[in-house]
């Protein structure tokens, strides 16, 4: 039996589908045809029913977008989960910057149990009613899914299955945060700066960069060693490398043991880079740590150690720097707190009320992490001022934090957006109460 396709009315193997929460177009396919083609001699196709709704006929149609799906409120939950208490920001404006970013989608795995309806009952195909233009298949996580206008379709192009592997959260977070990066780079290349709303995605990306856990399958977290041989790369024209003649070098580590310069850290390797070229968050972990505990024993090398598992937020433009640095202070007792503001003002009040904080930014230029803390109180001066270590050309500098934003837009480079977060000691407590300071007022 033939259908006559020249007028394509009936729906048959790799005509084209589409969802309402999906992403991409995809066909629909089948395993054993039915008996009845349609089409040329040339390029005849199976006839499909309504019985083709299973995983082997509806593929997938790339992420899915459904709020209804529950692997959304999963992604939300642990997304918040990450962030800590920062994730209360994850709501409305902050919530759609993360849809569009990709972080709040996921794969498409539809989920259609029940057969496709609005067919042709008046032609029955093997037991079931032939499909149309018309035809409508429902998915139960909220997809409508219905046929796409005709055109061609060459199976060559098409992909077969979901054979995809589950992205690591380093690659999702690296997509979105060149996403962002990208649209951000474009504003300023035809408008001289970044939007509003830009701005926010490069700060979602950015704060999400600092919270995710340390990544499966690192070669850290699969025994592999961590010592002066696998971290220190011998220069061609050195017998030996000195390690503790370049850490206690003061143009490079001051006086309070902060390192100021890591430029010249470039015989010290972080994954499958340099500390001079991507380390600037593994610093910034650093001289976070010794800002609030100036007695730690913890070195330099041991901070490079704890930020390698994370992995990389990289961008072949921006360079990279280490994941995870919000979590991996969390897992050492710090509380931590995001600052989205960009009134240099507040995030100016929030810092001083902090034990330290890090920013970590994004310009046309670099991506970053500075580590910073508040400078005693001066009676003569009303703005406060702080000391930020390791800024890029910048040995140690003590100044206003609006001064130090407006240095992120200069002639060679144009801020994106920034993240601030701040970072206090725990506590102490006795038993249940928490250990307060009290000041003895003389009558």
């Amino acid at each position: 039996m033939d259908i006559n396709n020249d007028e394509p009315r009936y729906i048959t193997r790799l005509m084209k589908m589409e969802c309402d929460k999906g992403t991409v177009k995809n066909y629909i396919n089948v395993d054993t045809d039915h008996g009845v083609l349609a089409g040329g001699n040339d390029d005849a196709q199976p006839v499909m029913n309504a019985n083709d709704h299973t995983s082997k006929h509806v593929i997938h149609f790339g992420k899915c977008k459904s709020e209804s799906n529950p692997e959304r409120a999963f992604r939300e939950m642990l997304v918040k989960a990450l962030l800590g208490p920062a994730g209360a920001f994850l709501t409305g404006p902050m919530l759609d910057k993360l849809e569009e970013l990709g972080i709040l989608t996921y794969q498409c795995k539809p989920n259609t149990p029940q057969p496709w309806i609005d067919t042709n009952k008046d032609c029955i195909i093997e037991g079931a009613p032939a499909l149309t233009m018309d035809s409508q298949l429902a998915c139960r996580y909220g997809g409508c899914i219905t046929f796409a206008p005709l055109d061609t379709v060459d199976v060559n192009e098409q992909e077969v299955g979901d054979s995809e592997e589950a992205p690591k959260s380093e690659d999702i977070v690296n997509e979105a945060f060149q996403a962002a990066v990208g649209d951000a780079m474009a504003e300023v290349s035809d408008l001289g700066e970044a939007g509003a709303e830009t701005v926010g995605k490069v700060q979602a990306a950015l704060a999400l960069a600092s919270a995710i856990p340390a990544q499966q399958g690192t070669s850290m977290q699969q025994g592999g060693s961590f010592g002066q041989n696998r971290a220190v790369v011998p220069m061609p024209e050195m017998d030996a490398f000195d390690f503790d003649g370049m850490m206690s070098n003061p143009d490079i580590i001051d006086s309070d043991g902060m390192i100021i310069d890591q430029s010249a850290m470039e015989n010290i390797k972080i994954y499958d880079s340099t500390v001079a070229m991507a380390g600037s968050a593994a610093v910034a972990f650093y001289n976070t740590i010794k800002a609030l505990e100036p007695d730690t024993d913890m070195t330099f090398m041991q901070a490079v150690q704890q930020m390698e598992p994370y992995g990389k937020i990289e961008h072949s433009e921006l360079g990279a720097m280490p994941l995870g640095i919000a979590d991996a202070l969390n897992k050492r007792g710090y509380k931590t707190q995001y600052c989205f503001d960009t009134d240099t003002e507040i995030v100016s009040n929030e810092a001083v009320n902090a034990d330290a904080s890090i920013m970590m930014y994004a310009t046309t230029k670099n991506t970053r992490c500075v580590a910073f803390r508040p400078d005693p109180v001066k009676p003569d001066v009303k703005e406060r001022t702080f000391t930020f270590y390791n800024e890029m050309g910048k040995k140690k500098s003590s100044m206003a934090l609006k001064k130090f934003d407006s240095q992120l837009s200069d002639k060679g480079r144009t801020k994106l957006g920034a993240v601030t977060i701040t970072v206090e000691k725990p506590k102490k407590q006795i038993g249940n109460f928490e250990c307060k300071k009290y000041i003895k007022r003389r009558d």
